[in-house]
């Protein structure tokens, strides 16, 4: 149930389980947190509780993605800036060798690539 709650952006009931105790960085048999799917599914509120909560923003599943490898293959500007502000690692390679900035980059999400790209050279100054 919570995790179709994450993906259903029914940040309310999840938070009544979070309140009762459910772990805020559980994830499915395949390594999936309730962050990585909120954010994969476009659930803004729901991925913004959750980091309110402190989930944790650079948590990989089984195949080595973070949750903002898995927006900028999606093209999710808003939650990509959410997770950002969040810590979000602009530089974790993904299990296939891809950061963030490729993803968006390969899949015609030039906007949020540009904007990483930008994000990216600011942090290494």
């Amino acid at each position: 149930m919570a995790f179709d709650f994450a993906r259903k952006d029914d940040y309310s009931n999840l938070g009544i389980m979070l309140d009762a105790g459910l772990n805020i960085n559980l994830k499915t048999h395949k390594g999936d947190s309730l962050l990585m799917l909120a954010s994969y599914n476009n659930a803004l509120k729901t991925t913004k509780m959750l980091l309110e909560r402190g989930a944790n923003v650079n948590e990989v599943n089984a195949r080595g993605q973070t949750p903002l490898a898995g927006v900028c293959f999606k093209g999710y500007e808003d939650i990509a800036k959410l997770l950002i502000s969040y810590g979000a690692n602009l530089h974790q390679s993904s299990g296939f060798g891809m950061t963030p900035y490729r993803f968006a980059l390969l899949f015609g999400h030039f906007a949020l690539a540009k904007r990483l790209l930008h994000l990216s050279k600011n942090s290494k100054s």
